[in-house]
């Protein structure tokens, strides 16, 4: 596949996974080249061409690529209406046949938090799929984002996630990794479960019930919150997605209440092939409410402005109540 470089000429751009993921030999820092990312919706070099109509609404399926996977009601066709939840490629992949978008659903307007139950449970259960999906391809790991809000790098409005299949283990799941394993060897306990359970005696707690939320000690950005189930588990494909997706829901009407809905993004972290039974599954949440600059970049420390046990004590007070309590 060829691709223009901007100025009338053209460019190749790594045509294999192993090309495009390359690692720095002196920091360990991990890059992927995709050269083709630069012609995607909202990208300064493409803003000439951008689509007037939503690739992502009904009756548009024909400006993406082919589907992948939907739930569909009984009788609709693949490519056409009648979608719940819709898995296409990325049209600008980062990784060749590893990079997907879920369309949460075919409401421009409602993001994942304002979907009803059953619609966002639609959302997590099209996560585990995709994620066994590629587990059993050959991937390494999976990640699953989420971008809200141009400056947290979303390209386009309608409410979507991304889903990369890597070829190795990224870094931060690494490092993550080797933590809970050497906490596990030396003290014979998950550290997401003590971290989760230290958060919720020091006050940093959010919530606590199947799913627990925590801002954590050390945050990398303002009101950063994690969710993980309150009962060790190392897989996202083995969880309830009606308890995650309502877990999920509640938290980020939180986090957009105490940050005047500040653009953020959220992430899921679950175990990569292989064994890991170590691992504790969670998704991190990080609203963009500051901007990284030269000390983060240069030393790989932040400085966050607010104390989590503050950022605590306003996510909780703009919780909205729970399906029970609302009956």
């Amino acid at each position: 596949m060829r691709s223009r470089n901007g100025q009338g000429g053209e460019i190749q751009p790594p045509d294999s996974a192993a090309e495009r993921v390359r690692r720095n030999p002196v920091t360990g820092t991990v890059t992927v080249i995709a050269p083709e990312r630069r012609y995607r919706p909202g990208a300064e070099s493409r803003a000439e061409e951008r689509a007037p109509t939503c690739p992502f609404c009904a009756g548009h399926e024909a400006l993406t690529p082919p589907e992948l996977d939907a739930f569909r009601v009984a009788g609709s066709a693949a490519d056409g209406p009648g979608w719940q939840v819709r898995v296409v490629p990325n049209k600008y992949p980062a990784i060749p046949g590893g990079h997907e978008v879920i369309v949460h659903s075919p409401d421009h307007e409602r993001d994942l938090e304002e979907l009803p139950p059953d619609a966002a449970a639609a959302v997590l259960r099209m996560y585990q799929r995709r994620i066994e999906y590629h587990l059993r391809a050959g991937a390494r790991a999976v990640t699953i984002i989420c971008n809200h809000g141009a400056s947290a790098g979303a390209s386009l409005d309608h409410p979507h996630s991304q889903v990369f299949a890597l070829p190795l283990v990224p870094p931060q799941l690494l490092a993550e990794l080797r933590n809970v394993e050497h906490h596990r060897r030396h003290r014979d306990a998950c550290l997401v479960c003590a971290e989760a359970e230290q958060a919720i005696a020091a006050g940093r707690q959010v919530f606590s019930d199947t799913l627990v939320a925590w801002v954590p000690l050390a945050p990398r950005w303002p009101f950063e919150t994690w969710l993980a189930p309150s009962s060790h588990e190392a897989d996202l494909r083995a969880a309830d997605p009606a308890h995650v997706a309502a877990a999920l829901q509640r938290l980020l009407v939180a986090v957009d209440r105490a940050t005047g809905a500040a653009p953020r993004n959220f992430w899921l972290h679950t175990a990569p092939a292989g064994a890991h039974s170590t691992f504790h599954w969670h998704i991190e949440v990080a609203p963009r409410t500051s901007t990284a600059a030269g000390f983060e970049f240069s030393t790989g420390m932040t400085i966050v402005d607010i104390r989590p046990e503050e950022a605590a004590h306003r996510l909780r007070a703009a919780l909205p109540p729970t399906r029970d309590q609302r009956r």
